[in-house]
């Protein structure tokens, strides 16, 4: 996520030209003054705009997909592209940016880049039925699906460029012992933009904005302004500091290549960020049943709605309603989010990172796995909500442990570090895209896909209670 108008705290060099290990051990261990609230306030508002961006998607890709005529099968692999953009672009962009020398900061022309292509990306997809019937679509709206996928995997790509340098600023501006509050601000950030995304997919947008075609025009044209205004103020407070000819020197002079660095970084890792990486991968398997199909799963399989029927028929009102509903549940979802946020600094400092870290898995396990009996909208976005508690921490407990490490252990690789252990979000995606699109063919069901995130989430509950995980930063409580 990002920083703020603080100096960069922990310079950029190459420990392979240093005299000895103990001047790197030196350099991690004087983590310099703490960044100012404005950084972080920075930074938290950089990742608002772009989870603004990501519910947008979670609410409407697989309703816009389905209605131009794609099967629920082809609509999971169609979501492969997050995944593959994190696994192949975050990587790329981290080590760049960690080399960076542009008097503008390492991070700052990654995330302008990365902002100006989404926004172009979100109208496209936004009016990708419309721009299908100008190429001369025809009732199988083959190139609308076209426009569709492609704006949706361009867009994918474009924002996992930008938050991955949004998210590593924090880790550049922030000292160790500061990452637990700085990702409290962020997990508060993503919240609001959970909300925000959420509530505005619960709405009519349609009767609201009269001059759009349909609620995914207004929606993804709304959600282009919004991450085009937070990345703004974002750019603005996060005034990173220009590498020193010092620095540039050392960078030009490194021989050493991604693919070295990137070896380098996973075979120095510890074995917390390691037990904190496969933990996340069960967390985020469980999210993502839920993302793919949490709002499509209460429109046809709660409300008993269907996506294939005519529009303005009975089963297809009450499919888009119950799709309302699942985002009025979100809503509910990053309001809880929201609330817990502004708790869990104070729940950390009570009862260490690892405390809350175990109750949120255990409540996604549990939420998930309830699912299979979930018979009224209302129950669902009961439920929806309950996951709020599991959102803060998600946005926050194990970034924080994984900032901590990072600045103990090798702050000069920032960006690979975070783009790294952003894997172990999009790797779990690409098996939910497979896995899932073929229980769904099988089974006829979405509902067997959400408690199968249900037992993903008990697997690293469990993971985690018997894991020894060894924190860089002392946990007052375990």
């Amino acid at each position: 996520m990002v920083g703020g108008g603080a100096p960069t705290l922990i310079p950029s060099y190459d420990p392979s030209l240093a005299e000895s290990d103990d001047a790197v051990k030196g350099l991690a261990e004087d983590e310099g003054p703490l960044a100012p609230k404005l950084s972080l306030f920075g930074v938290a508002v950089g990742l608002l705009g772009m989870q603004f961006a990501w519910t947008v998607q979670i609410g409407y890709v697989t309703k816009a997909l389905l209605e131009l005529g794609v099967s629920r099968q082809f609509v999971a692999l169609a979501w492969l592209a997050g995944p593959i953009a994190g696994i192949v672009m975050q990587p790329i962009v981290g080590w760049y940016s960690d080399r960076n020398t542009s008097r503008f900061g390492r991070r700052r022309p990654f995330i302008i880049v990365g902002v100006i292509l989404a926004v172009v990306m979100m109208i496209i997809f936004g009016f990708g039925d419309k721009l299908g019937k100008m190429l001369g679509d025809t009732d199988d709206h083959k190139r609308a699906i076209f426009v569709s996928v492609s704006a949706f995997w361009c867009l994918d790509f474009a924002i996992n460029a930008a938050q991955g340098p949004v998210r590593t600023l924090l880790v550049d501006i922030a000292p160790p012992s500061q990452q637990a509050e700085g990702n409290s601000y962020l997990a508060l950030g993503t919240s609001l933009g959970n909300f925000l995304g959420s509530l505005m997919g619960s709405l009519d947008l349609k009767k609201v904005f009269t001059f759009f075609h349909n609620d995914v025009s207004a929606i993804y044209t709304l959600g282009a302004i919004v991450l085009l205004a937070t990345s703004v103020v974002c750019v603005v407070f996060a005034k990173e500091t220009p590498a020193t000819d010092e620095e540039i020197e050392v960078i030009q002079n490194s021989t050493e290549n991604g693919f070295s660095a990137l070896k380098r970084a996973c075979s120095e890792a510890p074995s917390a960020y390691w037990k904190i990486y496969g933990i996340n991968c069960f967390t985020w398997f469980a999210w993502f049943t839920l993302f793919v199909y949490g709002t499509s799963w209460v429109g046809a399989e709660v409300m008993g709605g269907s996506e294939s029927a005519e529009e303005g028929t009975e089963a297809r009102t009450t499919y888009d309603d119950g799709v309302r509903l699942g985002n009025l549940g979100f809503s509910l979802q990053a309001v809880v989010a929201i609330v817990y946020s502004i708790m869990l600094n104070f729940l950390m400092s009570r009862f260490g990172k690892l405390g809350p870290y175990i109750f949120s898995q255990i409540v996604q396990a549990v939420v998930l796995s309830c699912t299979l009996f979930v018979k009224k909208a209302v129950t669902a976005i009961a439920l929806f909500g309950a996951l709020g508690i599991c959102w803060a921490n998600s946005m926050a407990v194990p970034w924080a442990i994984i900032g901590e490490i990072t600045g103990k252990n090798a702050p000069e690789l920032a960006g690979m570090y975070i783009t790294i252990f952003n894997s172990s979000q999009a790797f779990p995606e690409v098996l939910v895209s497979v896995v899932a699109q073929w229980i769904v063919g099988a089974t006829g069901s979405q509902t067997v896909v959400l408690v199968m995130g249900g037992g993903v989430a008990t697997l690293g509950a469990l993971f985690l209670c018997i894991a020894q995980i060894d924190l860089p930063v002392m946990d007052p409580y375990f």
